[in-house]
């Protein structure tokens, strides 16, 4: 005979039972947690290749940028080797030493830039967008979880 402020033993382990099948989620339920957190990494990968490529764009525009400026100073370069061989410095140097010592000025300026250019691009290489690596470690942590 049961007391109601005293409940049998089996009663309260009905009563265990029963609130932890209700507690425990279906199966229903964890497919489609699973396929929530799936989509979320999905998208989370996508903005992160966003933003990835972005920033890629970017360095890689600053490097073209500066391939521009240093295909101007070579024009110019290539003007100071005329005005340099039409005027020259004949009271102190000969024509030609006055043309060179000219065209290397111009041409160490150029090669510093495409060396700034050059280190902006292998910068920006490194940002290269990976989204399989990234999905492959998501994927890899669902199968963990299911496993336990």
């Amino acid at each position: 005979m049961s007391n109601p402020e005293n409940p049998s033993l089996t009663e309260r382990a009905k009563a265990a039972a029963a609130s932890s099948r209700q507690e425990r989620p279906t199966i229903g339920t964890l497919v489609g947690v699973l396929s929530k957190q799936l989509s979320e990494l999905i998208h989370g990968e996508i903005s992160l290749v966003k933003a990835k490529a972005a920033l890629a764009g970017k360095q890689f525009g600053a490097a073209a940028g500066m391939l521009v400026l240093a295909l101007v100073l070579a024009l110019y370069m290539l003007e100071r080797f005329f005005r340099a061989a039409e005027y020259g410095l004949a009271t102190v140097l000969p024509m030609w030493a006055a043309t060179l010592i000219v065209g290397g000025i111009l041409l160490v300026i150029v090669l510093i830039l495409l060396l700034i250019a050059k280190m902006s691009i292998d910068k920006g290489k490194t940002q290269v967008p990976d989204p399989k690596t990234n999905i492959d470690k998501g994927i890899a942590a669902v199968k963990k979880g299911l496993d336990q």
